[in-house]
């Protein structure tokens, strides 16, 4: 085979495998098939479309809900508990210089997902402290309104 079919058809294998849906780890039929460039992906158990990335730094909360602009909001603490993975997978974290694991599916967002501090979620347990979700430990906590979280946006689609 010349060098430029051989070429073409490595290139067109190539464009293939990128180009095909990419299933997450969660379990079977949660999440609907999405590219890895997707921004966001459904989840078709609680018909939420969740933004795969997040902000670029942690928030105070009342910053949160200005992260998530037009069709998308900050999620309540339920809600941002459907992403907590029951079996967390090993990453190396950069900013820690060491194995850390995340509670949260590796393929629908886990590059996506710093663990240094938790979420934020629109649930409030009293008038200075809110919810937070934490993809580090799987654990939710009560965090001041001052702290700074990160933020994962959302919207609702029948």
């Amino acid at each position: 085979m010349g060098s430029r079919l051989r070429f073409a058809v490595r290139g067109l294998v190539l464009g293939v495998l990128v180009a095909l849906p990419v299933s997450a780890d969660a379990p079977r039929g949660q999440y609907a098939n999405f590219l890895r460039t997707d921004q966001r992906i459904r989840d078709l158990k609680t018909k939420l479309v969740w933004e795969r990335s997040v902000s670029p730094a942690p928030v105070a909360f009342a910053a949160a809900d200005a992260v998530c602009g037009g069709d998308t909001r900050l999620p309540t603490l339920k809600e941002l508990l459907t992403l907590v993975d029951e079996d967390p997978h090993e990453v190396y974290d950069i900013d820690r210089k060491k194995n850390v694991l995340k509670y949260i599916d590796q393929q629908a967002f886990g590059a996506q997902t710093p663990i240094s501090t938790g979420y934020w979620t629109s649930s409030m347990a009293s008038a200075t402290q809110a919810f937070a979700v934490d993809f580090g430990s799987g654990e939710t906590s009560l965090a001041n309104l001052n702290d700074l979280r990160y933020v994962r946006c959302v919207r609702f689609v029948p």
